[in-house]
């Protein structure tokens, strides 16, 4: 099996953890990185051999085919169950839509992108929309405080109870402090799918531009993909609350409202967390006490030792 063919195998079997069958292009845009195409430019030939690894691992009997999509060898289940979590993404894309004109009151806004399931349109019943928000300099517990406040006046925020259709504020960056510090294949697929739709001064290829750490996990790095939808223009109302609040009133309500959301913090994690990361300082706030990044990136593993032992394969 040559190297073509194990980077389609391993693309195939981290998203059948999500069950999320690939179609063809989608394989070859999630390659992970590839020894001796590091640097590649031309995509044409990468694309034919695909092509090619694809028939070469259908023959095998190593994965499937169906409608297009490809899966692991007994995993037919996940074509429909692609199909019904579209229908679900639909609406929630559709829900986003509404509610972005809301979010985009708010000031200091610089940039708003959607990840997890949603970004991949493979929402199920229970899924939340995660946003990944990036500030102006200086303003992120200001942004967090008047994106929380909003959402939980129109009930849209999501909580412990209530997380299905419901925002997730999770994460937040500063414009100065693009560049993610965390880097794992997890994080690398979850940059890549990234879908802004917010986007000001090209905030969102600023920031991609800033991942080319994930150049160690993927071949394709720098693809970006499209949302359905996108607002650039701020509203007046932010751009009112952005004249009375970048002086000095700004820099002292940043300040208290630092401190109080630290505090919070303290309150809610006085012994830390062990599964994820729970970070509030100046350039980032994480919020994710109980990620499943490690526990997927050990199945992820596990999953491929297996599938090459069984097939004899050797692991490259």
């Amino acid at each position: 099996m040559n190297e073509i063919e194990k980077g389609i195998l391993k693309a195939i079997v981290y998203f059948n953890l999500f069950s999320y069958p690939l179609k063809e292009e989608e394989v070859l845009y999630h390659l992970p990185k590839i020894k001796g195409l590091e640097n590649i430019d031309d995509i044409k030939p990468v694309e034919r051999e695909v092509k090619k690894g694809l028939r070469n691992l259908v023959l095998k009997k190593i994965i499937e085919n169906k409608k297009g999509f490809y899966f692991l060898k007994g995993r037919e289940e996940l074509v429909r169950e692609r199909e019904r979590r579209e229908k679900i993404s639909k609406k929630n894309w559709q829900k986003l839509k509404k509610i972005l004109k809301i979010i985009n009151l708010i000031p200091f806004l610089k940039g708003v992108f959607v990840s997890g399931s949603l970004a991949l349109s493979n929402s199920n019943e229970n899924s939340d929309i995660d946003l990944l928000i990036v500030t102006r300099d200086s303003r992120i517990f200001t942004v967090r405080f008047f994106l929380t406040l909003l959402l939980d006046i129109i009930k849209q925020r999501r909580t412990a109870k209530k997380t299905a259709g419901k925002i997730c504020l999770n994460h937040y960056v500063s414009e100065n402090f693009l560049k993610i510090q965390f880097p794992s294949i997890y994080n690398a697929y979850t940059y890549l799918n990234l879908r802004p739709v917010i986007n000001r001064s090209r905030i969102f290829e600023r920031f991609r531009r800033q991942q080319d750490w994930m150049k160690d996990y993927l071949l394709f790095w720098r693809k970006s993909f499209r949302a359905p939808f996108m607002i650039e223009k701020k509203s007046k109302l932010a751009g009112f609350l952005e004249k009375i609040l970048s002086g000095r009133l700004g820099n002292w309500i940043e300040k208290k409202l630092k401190v109080i959301q630290i505090r919070r913090k303290e309150r809610n994690y006085p012994y830390g967390v062990k599964k994820g990361r729970v970070i509030l300082d100046d350039n980032l706030i994480e919020l994710h006490p109980d990620s499943s990044e490690k526990e997927i990136i050990e199945r992820y593993s596990k999953t491929l030792d297996f599938l090459f032992k069984k097939n004899k394969i050797k692991r490259g």
